[in-house]
């Protein structure tokens, strides 16, 4: 029989792996900041190397050291002195401490070390996904999926990485008790079946609910008519702006504002007008068609067409409406990879809490954003949320039963 390992080795030794995780998180962070830069750009991530986004010039080595290479360079390119954004240190350092944490708490509750490479994955997807979605508005498909195949791959390989903190270790097999599951060896807790019925059922919980919310929010919030100076009124569309009836010519982008709107109009009939690819004049004839018109382009059936080869759109329209996607079908992506992380219990109160914060700093907001026609990103409340679960699941459930009781008993 080993002797144990005397208290002040596993000091030391919590000490060094400490320190290898958050150097190893602030790489990752470095490479996120790649992620950030060239998935919504469609670039790819491996080539080419690292180079500044103004002169194209690539970095040395030494400029590409996390956090400490910005700082050395003062902010500024060493080539062309442009300088350098401050979001590349500070992505940097909050992948190196959250990666820290992530670790200390499945260490703090003594779970299996395989949960540290499963939620370390999660955690650096997450911060990616947030940033990406409050800079750009999107959740690229690519992101999302890695992640979800992640979720997945994982605990079918390492099934006792499905526990998180928050869990304390037992939270998965909660599961088991509230769901009448066959009595099979392999859906037992602590299987591979188990815990990839867990990733799957959570999957199908984040996904099917906030598919559902996405429906139902559009169709109650989502479609704002325009009111028409008659039954058929006059509409014309081109480069100048979109005029209906007699009103004035109005810039596309002040009608349906920048993101996640489009302005629908039921043509009775008219022609569409554009220049193709290869430089030739195109039409088409539209009767009695649905045409759609964002800052992308024109989609009238299955042609769609860009914004900058349209050269007009006439005819007359009989229904004109303003039409906005309540929720983003990236979060509801985003929120079924986060499902199949936590599971189908926690990816619940994943959608209360991030639904709760992104409705508190809405409003918080709303007199700043008030005619900018702007939307709220929703992507990084749901990260946050999943972060805060992770932690804190067991706490924030408790404190939901509380303030339930509570409400009854008054």
């Amino acid at each position: 029989m080993n002797p144990p390992i005397p208290p002040e080795v596993l000091r030391e030794l919590e000490l060094l792996v400490t320190a290898f995780v958050f150097m190893m998180g602030a790489c990752i962070g470095s490479f996120l900041n790649v992620v950030i830069w060239r998935l919504p750009r469609g670039e790819s991530l491996s080539h080419p190397g690292s180079h500044c986004p103004k002169c194209n010039h690539p970095l040395a080595v030494w400029q590409n050291v996390p956090i400490l290479g910005w700082l050395v360079l003062r902010g500024r390119c060493f080539y062309c002195k442009a300088p350098i954004s401050v979001r590349y240190p500070v992505v940097e350092l909050f992948t190196a401490l959250l990666f820290t944490a992530v670790w200390a708490g499945i260490a703090h509750a003594g779970l299996p070390w395989a949960s540290t490479v499963r939620y370390l994955f999660m955690a650096g997807v997450l911060l990616a996904a947030a940033v990406i979605d409050a800079e750009h508005g999107i959740i690229p498909d690519k992101l999302v999926v890695t992640g979800l195949l992640a979720a997945l791959a994982i605990p079918a390989v390492l099934p006792g990485s499905i526990h998180f903190p928050g869990c304390a270790g037992h939270g998965a097999e909660c599961l088991h008790d509230s769901i009448p599951l066959p009595a099979f060896s392999w859906l037992q807790p602590g299987t591979a079946g188990f815990a990839l019925l867990t990733s799957l059922l959570g999957m199908a919980a984040g996904g099917a609910f906030m598919a559902s919310a996405r429906v139902l929010g559009t169709v109650f919030w989502g479609r704002r008519d325009v009111a028409l100076p008659e039954a058929e009124s006059a509409v014309s569309f081109g480069p100048g702006g979109l005029r209906i009836g007699g009103a004035a010519s109005v810039a596309l982008d002040e009608l349906i504002g920048p993101r996640h709107e489009a302005c629908e109009l039921r043509m009775v009939r008219g022609q569409l007008e554009w220049r193709g690819e290869d430089g030739a004049v195109r039409n088409r004839d539209i009767r009695k068609t649905i045409v759609r018109l964002d800052d992308e382009g024109a989609e009238v059936g299955d042609l769609f067409v860009p914004a900058s080869a349209i050269l007009s759109l006439e005819g007359t329209a009989s229904r004109a409406w303003r039409s906005r996607e309540v929720l983003g079908l990236g979060d509801v992506k985003l929120t079924a990879m986060i499902g199949a992380f936590l599971g189908p219990l926690a990816v619940l109160c994943v959608i209360l809490f991030s639904s709760l914060a992104a409705m508190v700093a809405g409003c918080l907001a709303l007199p700043f954003r008030r005619g900018s026609g702007g939307s709220l990103p929703y992507g990084p409340y749901l990260s946050l949320a999943a972060i805060c679960v992770f932690f804190f699941w067991n706490d924030l459930v408790l404190w939901i039963g509380h303030v339930i009781l509570a409400a009854f008993m008054h």
